[in-house]
């Protein structure tokens, strides 16, 4: 269902599933092109997750995905902002949240208190940077001295990338960090599927799908449980 949410700088548009249910999930999508890749999937998670009783949102922050919000004035703070807001209102009406985020969405989940976090494949925000302009370099000729990021339709204001540059996944309490297979990195839980947000076109693969959704479900019950 396509509904909306309000925070200090106006309303934004959300996707919401069983919104009376006790238990909310909030999914924090990836950052820039990364959303788009990941956007099917996210969508096909929240049917999943609904299938087994639980609300599950899937906002669109300020200046991204369908917000009619000017990229320019916004900051990153603003993400945190209306997350806040957004998990505010689901506590006001005595709802238990949980956040789910993916990829860059761990850099701002932070920003409100909740019962527990879940996230896939977290990232930094020097590392989001770096991979962004890779693929545009890697997508057209730059000449030397423009900066690529303009080409991935955000101009970057110089103190919001600052911000990304140094953003990081905060630590928290009631984590469940969560990874592919094939990532090294540290992890409390693996799981199957290809890595959706480094191909070039938006895709699907439904073990990944339902990995997330298997993996997502029984940590929320056991959240809701304790």
């Amino acid at each position: 269902m396509n509904t909306g949410y309000s925070w200090p700088g106006g309303t934004e548009n959300m996707l919401q599933m069983g919104a009376e249910a006790s238990v909310q999930v909030i999914l924090i999508p990836p950052l820039f092109d990364e959303s788009n890749r990941l956007r099917r999937t996210l969508v096909d998670v929240m049917r999943g997750l609904a299938a087994k009783g639980f609300g599950v949102a899937l906002p669109d922050f300020p200046a991204t995905g369908e917000s009619l919000t000017d990229f320019q004035p916004t900051t990153f703070d603003d993400w945190q902002i209306a997350l806040g807001a957004l998990v505010s209102g689901r506590e006001e009406r005595g709802q238990t949240v949980l956040l789910a985020a993916f990829r860059g969405g761990a850099l701002i989940d932070h920003a409100a208190e909740v019962t527990a976090r879940w996230r896939l494949a977290e990232e930094t925000g020097q590392r989001l940077l770096r991979d962004l302009s890779r693929m545009i370099l890697a997508r057209s000729f730059r000449a030397k001295g423009d900066d690529p990021l303009d080409e991935s339709g955000y101009i970057f204001p110089p103190a919001f990338k600052a911000a990304l540059e140094n953003a990081t996944p905060q630590p928290a309490s009631k984590l469940r960090s969560v990874r592919l297979m094939h990532d090294p990195k540290e992890a409390d839980a693996r799981i199957e599927g290809s890595p959706l947000w480094r191909r070039a076109e938006p895709s699907e693969d439904p073990l990944l799908t339902k990995a997330i959704i298997t993996d997502i479900a029984e940590w929320a019950a056991s959240c809701a449980a304790s």
